[in-house]
């Protein structure tokens, strides 16, 4: 299943306020080919509150809420209320239209342990994508060894050499290329011996070089347009363009296939791509 599909959503919070909730916005993208631009609008929303009124989580179950009209800052609205109109009259009609109204439903479950342990690795507050569950919480344990383990000074700024660290969160917002990862991750998964499963040390390199080879490459194509949500014409150039130098790379089984192909062009080299910064624009700042 590609990223865009994927139904499944992890929420992690520390807090423990009553008022804190999950809101979900229906949204509909869509294209004005008159002035060949990318919208979208607000097609209803809905809340569900994490905790009970007596301080308690909410319980994992199945859940049926109804959509609301307008913004979560107004109350009342309805999504259609040509439905209601059109009942008012009629008791059964109006007992009726009551089904007729835009409805959520969703299941909130827990955790297997293989998630609630990925999950703390992850920072306090965060929502994501389930399948970017596994590659996110390699990426913050690689990190943290970067940072903590691997650096005399723990309170030096300077920058560190490492492409993984610089590229992975700008590979997150391409859901693509995250694909391709996820893709080739499996495929190393299946070769991997359990003992080697059962080092968290080899498999958090074998990880990163999986990265390297897959995804690090496509990522500096010279002719991959950025990636625009909800834009067809964009996501078939990108596709058509990934999935050519993809198929090179594993008939040559090498990444520098593409990297020496005179038929594959990428950007031009910057020091930046491999140089991480701790105060980069991915850092949370206060």
């Amino acid at each position: 299943m590609s990223s865009i599909d994927c139904g499944e959503v992890f929420i992690r919070t520390n807090t423990s306020e009553g008022n804190i909730g999950i809101l979900f916005e229906l949204d509909l993208v869509y294209k004005r080919t008159s002035a060949d631009k990318i919208s979208e609008f607000s097609c209803g929303w809905t809340h569900l509150p994490i905790f009970n009124e007596d301080g308690t989580p909410i319980a994992n179950k199945n859940y049926d809420l109804a959509v609301s009209g307008g913004t979560p800052y107004e109350k009342g609205v309805e999504v259609d209320p040509s439905i209601s109109r059109r009942a008012s009259s009629n008791p059964l009609r109006s007992l009726m239209s009551k089904n007729k109204q835009p409805r959520l439903v969703f299941k909130l479950a827990v955790p297997t342990k293989e998630q609630k342990d990925q999950l703390d690795t992850l920072p306090d507050i965060l929502v994501g994508s389930l399948c970017y569950l596994p590659s996110m919480s390699y990426y913050r344990q690689l990190t943290a060894d970067a940072m903590l383990r691997d650096r005399l000074n723990m309170q030096s700024t300077e920058l560190i050499h490492s492409p993984f660290l610089v590229t992975f969160p700008a590979i997150t917002e391409q859901p693509d290329l995250m694909d391709v990862l996820r893709s080739a991750w499996a495929e190393r998964l299946k070769v991997s011996k359990r003992a080697d499963k059962r080092d968290a040390e080899h498999m958090k390199e074998i990880f990163r070089q999986v990265f390297l080879e897959s995804v690090y490459s496509l990522h500096h194509l010279a002719g991959l347009p950025p990636y625009k949500f909800g834009d067809s014409e964009v996501e078939q150039t990108r596709l058509t363009e990934i999935s050519q130098v993809t198929k090179l790379n594993k008939s040559s089984k090498t990444v520098l296939a593409s990297l020496l192909s005179t038929d594959v062009t990428h950007k031009p080299f910057d020091v930046s791509e491999l140089s991480f910064d701790v105060l980069g624009p991915f850092c949370i700042s206060k």
